[in-house]
């Protein structure tokens, strides 16, 4: 009767160690998925990090481009001045030019 009862006793126990064993197993295969998605969450990370570098640097480019832009601006409108500076100097040339040509026409006639 005794040793039935220590028997009994000791199918419990290994039922409830079989319990603890299937349930750390389960614990364990938990673990490895978020191991996993743990690595993915990191990729994920520096993945993000890399496309926020490569944002930063096309920022900077695009500044960099709308400065030069900006400076291309200033000498078109610089050069738009001396075109016409040049412009007023031709006429003023041409107006020199013809009143010359009638002085001359003047003089032979």
């Amino acid at each position: 009767q005794e040793l039935r009862e220590r028997y009994k006793k000791l199918e419990q126990k290994l039922e409830k160690t079989q319990i603890e064993l299937g349930e750390i197993g389960a614990i364990r295969m938990e673990r490895t998925k978020l191991n996993g998605k743990a690595v993915a969450l990191e990729e994920t990370l520096r993945e993000a990090d890399e496309s926020i570098r490569n944002l930063s640097k096309a920022e900077r480019e695009l500044e960099l481009a709308e400065q030069h832009i900006a400076k291309m601006d200033i000498d078109k409108a610089h050069l738009q001045e001396e075109v016409r500076l040049a412009e007023e100097r031709l006429n003023k040339l041409h107006e020199d030019n013809e009143k010359l040509n009638q002085e001359n026409n003047s003089v032979f006639e």
